[in-house]
């Protein structure tokens, strides 16, 4: 599938198109060049370019005429006119008469691809507005709503569920994981069925063999063999609910499972923007690979456009602000301040206090703290996180 973005060059002098045509090289654009106004028309409709460079002094006509031309309306793409003879006056009269920037001539390469980038982002950005913008309130499987919010909710799906990729839904008890999760089965368009697992209500013995399945006499109460759903997951989708309360042995083969199933995305992008590879670079890291094979895969899945910017690459999603490997120093308190604690220490300590009192059960004490489990568990992460970095800094005083 072709996904580069068309830009038609109305330019009569073939000299000067062929060095345009050189200046947008590096971007891999698809360029088509017409040497009049006659054939600047007529590629206008065959080619349905994305962006126009359009050379007002053409040799059968001014090239303003292109823009007042009523039949072209409904192809409309972003036209940049070029001149030689640059005036203000010049410059008004064509933005008035539906161009969307103006050159004035010499100019040069980075001018040029700075002016195309933009007005390609801005295209872009307007074909999205202008598709969500016809959402309807039942027209989206299951979701009824039309905030800024709901809106991106329903453009995330439409990125994943064409994908090949296992998709991560987080948020806390009642936010409708599950109904994200089941729209994004129904837009892949799969034959199979959803499989939703409540991993919370099944007992950890039996979990592993929902799962993946049994042989007969595998062990006590295996009285005959079964598939699981990991069997029939290639034409369906299999959605695990509240996985963050599967045994923690189990949830490591189901992240060996998941990475050996990894098939290659399709999608193509030909660069990273400036801002994103400075983010790329100067990123710590704190997942190692596993994390950067996440945010890559992330970007491609999501991203609809030739160059991934440094918005797709949105690393703090991942984990909370409180993994950062490092932290701002603090100023030395008094004796009255250093009796106060540090709120994520309070909160484990009264946190662990429910969990001892529930004999273990996190699920119950979530319910009496009035938190999700899943809460819980993301908290107790990082307490782990912390005092790892703690140990850390403590050695490093001693060295």
């Amino acid at each position: 599938m072709n996904n580069k973005h068309k830009v038609l060059i109305a330019e009569d002098s073939e000299s000067l198109a062929e060095i345009l045509s050189t200046y947008l090289a590096d971007i891999l654009y698809e360029i088509q060049v017409s040497t009049n106004l006659k054939q600047a028309r007529q590629d206008w409709k065959c080619f349905n370019p994305d962006i126009v460079l359009l050379d007002l002094e053409l040799p059968d006509c001014n090239g303003m005429e292109l823009l007042s031309d009523p039949h072209l309306d409904t192809t409309r793409p972003e036209v940049i006119v070029m001149t030689a003879f640059g005036s203000n006056e010049i410059a008004a009269k064509a933005l008035r008469s539906g161009a969307t920037d103006y050159l004035s001539k010499p100019f040069d390469a980075d001018r040029l691809n700075t002016t195309v980038r933009n007005l390609i982002e801005r295209r872009t950005l307007s074909t999205r507005v202008a598709y969500y913008a016809q959402l309807t309130l039942q027209s989206y499987c299951g979701f009824v709503g039309s905030s800024l919010p709901l809106q991106s909710v329903y453009g995330i799906v439409d990125s994943v569920a064409p994908s090949k990729a296992t998709a991560s839904i987080i948020g806390e008890s009642g936010t409708g994981k599950e109904l994200a999760a089941s729209a994004t089965h129904q837009m892949n368009g799969r034959t199979g069925a959803f499989h939703p697992i409540n991993c919370g209500a099944i007992p950890n013995g039996l979990m592993e063999s929902e799962i993946f399945g049994q042989v007969k006499g595998a062990f006590t109460g295996a009285n005959s063999s079964r598939d699981g759903a990991a069997s029939f997951a290639k034409n369906s989708t299999v959605f695990l609910d509240e996985i963050c309360e599967m045994d923690l042995a189990l949830q490591k083969k189901m992240l060996r499972f998941l990475q050996s199933c990894k098939e290659r995305e399709n999608k193509e992008f030909e660069s990273f923007s400036d801002e994103a590879e400075s983010n790329l670079l100067s990123y710590s890291w704190p997942r190692n690979v596993r994390e950067l094979q996440n945010v890559i895969q992330n970007a491609v899945i999501l991203n609809h456009r030739s160059v991934i910017t440094g918005t797709i690459l949105s690393f703090e999603k991942y984990h909370d602000n409180d993994s950062r490997p490092t932290e701002p120093e603090t100023p030395r308190a008094s004796a009255h301040e250093k009796s106060i604690e540090p709120l994520w220490i309070v909160e484990r300590r009264v946190i662990e206090s429910a969990i001892a009192k529930c004999e273990g059960n996190i699920n119950k004490a979530a319910a009496l703290l009035k938190v999700s489990p899943s809460t819980i568990y993301r908290k107790r992460q990082s307490w782990s996180s912390k005092a790892e970095l703690n140990t850390g800094a403590k050695l490093r005083c001693m060295d």
